[in-house]
C-alpha cells in the first residue's frame, strides 16, 4: 500500500511540474510576440529554452522511474 502512495504522489508532483513548465513557456512565447526590445527578447527566449528544457527533463526522468503520465 505505501508504494502505490509513493507512486501516486510522484506520479502527481511530476504532472504537476510539467504543467508549471508548459504554462511558462506559453507565457514566454506571449512575451516575445508582444516584447519589441531586442536585449529583453533575448533574455526571455533564453528563459523559454530553459523551460523546454525542464519540461523535457521531468518527462524523460518520468520514463526512467516508469511513472505512469
Amino acid at each position: 500500500m505505501e508504494k502505490n502512495s509513493q507512486e501516486c504522489i510522484l506520479s502527481f508532483n511530476f504532472k504537476r511540474a510539467i504543467e508549471r513548465e508548459e504554462f511558462l513557456v506559453k507565457k514566454y512565447g506571449i512575451c516575445i510576440k508582444n516584447t519589441k526590445d531586442k536585449k529583453v527578447k533575448d533574455l526571455i527566449t533564453r528563459y523559454l529554452d530553459n523551460a523546454n528544457e525542464h519540461t523535457k527533463l521531468l518527462k524523460d526522468k518520468m520514463l526512467k522511474l516508469n511513472i505512469q503520465g
